[in-house]
């Protein structure tokens, strides 16, 4: 029989309210590759096939789903990797199972009961362009919104649907001759963070050093840790800090669909102080942890204890770097493993 995709957002025909729902249909009803589009629930009487819809098992990639058409069985897919990239339908004898073609069904946080349609590929969802109320609006793919998302929810009789992740946790480990550091993250959807680990030094001398911890997002946005000190001989250096952060919460959405961070520590046997080196080593630990392409508005770095220790976390902002109350530098992006969606990996270097 087929199912409608209902939208969340009430339609409009010019200033006129649609007394009908927007779904996703085929626009023009065209062959595929044609482009997807909301429009009005069509009738009976009116043909409604290009907007009626199946669900089928991806039976390679597990929870997720093809979506056919019921009118002439084309399949939808994500048209590139990238966010804008857009939604597109393609023909049956041209169809190949694919994480571009595989979509899973994310329930809305809020409870409305509608979902987010997320495909395999990035991670991206099914968005309404400009989240527009008019009918004809393009589908293109764009990152899940925490806020602001009716133009990314959608209701039909999906198969099975799963959760958004309320809270993330990342662990990393290095160990060298002169030192070694256990560094790990939890962040919850709240915004709230826990920041915990320790470095032992292996040498017989003081030595400054910096671990960091960077959380990417599906916007290339990075939100880092770092843990800065000077070590003594021998001595084991633990640190342990919660706080909370309204651009982790404000982002919550694109931070789960990436599911990823990295890490990367520095050192220095230095006879300065710790505050003359901790800058460099800092920028070193961030660069070590693989930063990427940076967005987002700054969070500062809390200089906790005075020439000694510094940490922080937040958006950090491309190639600054100031040791009290700024932030730290970038350096290159980890490689994405696994599956997308919130699989949690981490990427290390010591």
């Amino acid at each position: 029989m087929g199912e409608f995709i209902l939208s969340k957002m009430a339609g409009l025909d010019g200033t006129k309210p649609l007394n009908v729902p927007l779904v996703i249909d085929i626009r023009d009803g065209a062959p595929p590759p044609a482009a997807l589009q909301t429009f009005r629930e069509k009738t009976n009487a009116q043909d409604p096939s290009n907007e009626l819809w199946d669900f089928q098992p991806n039976l390679v990639m597990s929870g997720y789903y093809l979506i056919r058409s019921k009118k002439d069985g084309s399949y939808i897919v994500q048209t590139g990797a990238q966010w804008g990239d857009p939604l597109t339908t393609v023909a049956a004898d041209q169809f190949q199972v694919s994480p571009e073609s595989s979509f899973r069904f994310v329930q809305d946080p809020a409870g409305s009961g509608y979902c987010f349609i997320q495909c395999a590929l990035t991670g991206l969802v099914i968005t309404v362009e400009g989240a527009s109320r008019q009918e004809g609006t393009g589908l293109h793919a764009w990152p899940l919104k925490s806020a602001g998302n009716d133009n990314q929810l959608w209701q039909a009789g999906f198969p099975s649907t799963v959760p958004l992740p309320t809270d993330l946790s990342f662990n990393g480990v290095g160990n060298a001759s002169d030192f070694s550091f256990a560094v790990s993250v939890i962040i919850q959807r709240d915004g709230a963070c826990h920041f915990f680990g320790n470095l032992i030094n292996r040498v017989d001398a003081p030595q400054g050093f910096a671990v960091s911890m960077v959380v990417h997002d599906i916007m290339e946005a990075a939100y880092s840790f770092c843990q800065g000190g000077y070590a003594l001989s021998g001595s084991n250096n633990p640190w342990d800090f919660t706080g909370s952060s309204q651009v982790i919460a404000d982002n919550w959405g694109a931070i789960v669909c990436r599911g990823q961070a990295s890490y990367g520590s520095a050192n220095a046997v230095d006879p300065n102080t710790a505050s003359t080196v901790m800058e460099v080593l800092m920028q070193n630990a961030a660069t070590e942890a693989g930063a990427g392409a940076l967005g987002g508005a700054p969070y500062p770095i809390f200089d906790l204890y005075p020439d000694t220790i510094y940490y922080g976390f937040g958006p950090i902002p491309p190639g600054t770097m100031s040791v009290n109350g700024g932030y730290f530098g970038n350096g290159g992006s980890g490689t994405e493993e696994g599956p997308p969606g919130w699989t949690q990996t981490t990427h290390g270097a010591t």
